[in-house]
């Protein structure tokens, strides 16, 4: 079974983008969605092995998201145009935009194994990057 990828950007090119990623790497996007309260349907809906959420959507900060995705025990990279520092604190994996696609692609193979695990699939320490750590190619 492909792994499935939610997939959470305003930017609606920058969203398409993401999902032909996605599907170029033989996983399955769903998505994108393009607010806070459209991952939180689609997460309940389509139930994703992780996710791509952008900090900042069209109806606010990506927070009730976060939250959502860790209840659900959803792994996620933040993908973020906004400083680093100005994200919650946390062990998530962030990509600053603009994001070099290769450094993408690592990050999505990273978080494919930890959404494997168990049903409440707690990510392993070490099998996705910490957040001052996240794989960039820069």
């Amino acid at each position: 079974m492909r792994p499935r990828v939610l997939i959470v950007e305003d930017e609606v090119m920058l969203g398409l983008l993401l999902a032909g990623l996605v599907g170029s790497l033989g996983m399955e996007a769903v998505g994108p969605a393009r607010s806070g309260a459209e991952a939180l349907h689609l997460l309940d809906a389509e139930a994703p092995d992780f996710a791509l959420l952008d900090f900042r959507l069209s109806d606010g900060p990506g927070l009730g998201v976060r939250e959502a995705l860790h209840a659900a025990g959803v792994p996620f990279l933040w993908l973020t145009g906004s400083d680093p520092a100005d994200l919650p604190p946390g062990d998530e994996p962030v990509l600053a935009k603009p994001f070099d696609v290769e450094a993408l692609k690592l990050n999505l193979r990273l978080l494919a194994p930890a959404a494997a695990q168990a049903p409440d699939r707690p990510v392993p320490a070490g099998a996705v990057p910490p957040r001052a750590a996240a794989p960039s190619l820069h």
